[in-house]
């Protein structure tokens, strides 16, 4: 007889759990809180319009995260990017792959671009040349901030603001001064320095809530996995079961739970003596890091383009979304946006528009119809360094209780990737504890050569 099990939480790591739990056959309950899926993964409607909570990205070699899609059958609402627009200085540059070979692909675009000057071209080139040769410790490089490793190779402040800033702040979400060295250059090699297809820049062409919420929905409905819409306020373990309890109803029990919710939620539920156990009490040194997404509908559109990158401003990234409803959505991301969390609405919108004004005429305030601020203040864990000391994996002492989450020991930083890994990691655990033995993690696959996307210059 198959166990019973209880998933707290519906983000991505709960679906991910779910989807290959309920796939083996295994009778599934997924409690979540919110009415949709997908956690911070999801959106809001407004004037009828769904509004991402913040865009979020899919990267080449983001093996896992691409599987759950296609297990969703969403994948193909998902377009890749070769080529990145860099907008900075009054100009635009593009970067976009060659004829050449992995690693080199970008190089000849990359040599030309007006944006950095050959100093900082050959040193960012320098640096990606040796770590093509020799991969760092992990261990020495945990004890460094990303910024400090960088100016020990010798990165010139211009390459540090205009290129690693802008692109490890955003992956990592966290600034360079605070970010661990071990996750900077573990994304420097598996986005850059794998092979072609792993730094393609895949954007979503639908909401979040489309693109996660309709597809797990139908899929599990699909493997008739119980939904509960609520809070778990408490969670209790006896006889090798675990009771969670919700509201005033009597507790669920299971065989085996999984915990998928966030860490600063999970701690507080748990019973106080094994809250203060030091597997568990050791994520209360996690801190976490926020994210902010200024929203506009214009009149008329601002560009072509459906994203462009803004270094050397405090606004890292722009997404059109051109096909939801009938005035021309943008959106900006700040990531690890502390520096902004005080600051009023109006005073962020109008931040938003002297950047964009800068490249788009028609991004002025007459042309506004709207805005909406949206500010994720623990969006993710913060990824400094030593934190992995404080994750914890996803078996736990208590037999039949595991656990899962992009702040759990996933071996990546706070991404979709690494909580979809954990999920797929917790439900590897539980068809173990069954006597079923079957790999659902993903190895190191190239994700695009893999799954049928569509593709985009």
């Amino acid at each position: 007889m198959s166990r019973s099990i209880g998933i707290l939480g519906g983000g991505l790591a709960g679906i991910a759990a779910a989807v290959a739990l309920a796939q083996e056959g295994f009778p599934v309950t997924l409690i979540e809180r919110r009415a949709t899926l997908g956690g911070r993964a999801s959106a809001f409607q407004s004037d009828g319009v769904w509004v991402d909570n913040c865009q979020h990205v899919i990267l080449g070699c983001c093996t896992n995260l691409l599987h759950l899609l296609n297990d969703l059958k969403t994948s193909h609402l998902i377009r890749f990017y070769d080529s990145i627009p860099f907008y900075a200085n009054g100009k635009t540059t593009l970067i976009k792959p060659s004829f050449l070979p992995s690693p080199f692909h970008f190089m000849p675009s990359f040599l030309k671009a007006p944006l950095f000057s050959w100093k900082e071209k050959l040193s960012i080139l320098r640096l990606m040349g040796k770590l093509l040769k020799h991969a760092p410790n992990p261990e020495d490089l945990d004890k460094l901030t990303m910024l400090e490793w960088l100016k020990t190779e010798g990165q010139p402040e211009g390459a540090i603001e205009k290129f690693w800033s802008l692109v490890l702040v955003s992956t990592l979400n966290e600034t360079l001064d605070r970010a661990s060295a071990k996750y900077g250059v573990m994304f420097i090699q598996e986005a850059f320095l794998r092979d072609r297809v792993s730094a393609s820049f895949g954007v979503p062409e639908v909401s979040l809530a489309e693109l996660y919420h309709v597809g797990a929905e139908t899929l599990l409905n699909q493997y008739k996995v119980r939904r509960i819409q609520a809070t778990a306020n408490a969670v209790a373990f006896e006889s090798n079961r675990s009771k969670v309890f919700l509201d005033k109803d009597e507790p669920l029990e299971f065989d085996d739970l999984i915990s998928a919710i966030p860490f600063y939620n999970l701690i507080p539920i748990l019973p106080p003596q094994i809250r203060e156990n030091r597997f568990f009490s050791r994520v209360n040194s996690l801190e976490t890091s926020p994210i902010l997404g200024i929203h506009y509908w214009f009149k008329k559109p601002l560009t072509q383009n459906r994203f462009g990158a803004f270094p050397l401003s405090p606004i890292h990234w722009f997404f059109t979304h051109p096909s939801r409803g009938e005035s021309f959505y943008v959106e900006l991301v700040v990531s690890a946006s502390r520096a902004l969390m005080d600051s009023s609405n109006d005073s962020l919108v109008q931040l938003g528009l002297k950047e964009l004004s800068e490249y788009f005429p028609n991004a002025v305030a007459s042309y506004l119809i709207k805005s909406i601020v949206v500010r994720e203040t623990r969006a993710t864990f913060s990824i400094k360094p030593g934190s992995d000391a404080f994750r914890p994996g996803q078996a736990t002492p208590i037999p039949g209780f595991y656990l899962a989450g992009d702040w759990t020991d996933t071996g990546w930083p706070a991404t979709m990737e690494g909580a979809v890994r954990s999920g797929y990691r917790a439900a590897e655990l539980v068809m173990s504890q069954s006597g079923r033995s079957k790999a659902v993690l993903q190895r190191e696959v190239s994700a695009l050569s893999r799954n049928k996307v569509h593709h985009a210059n």
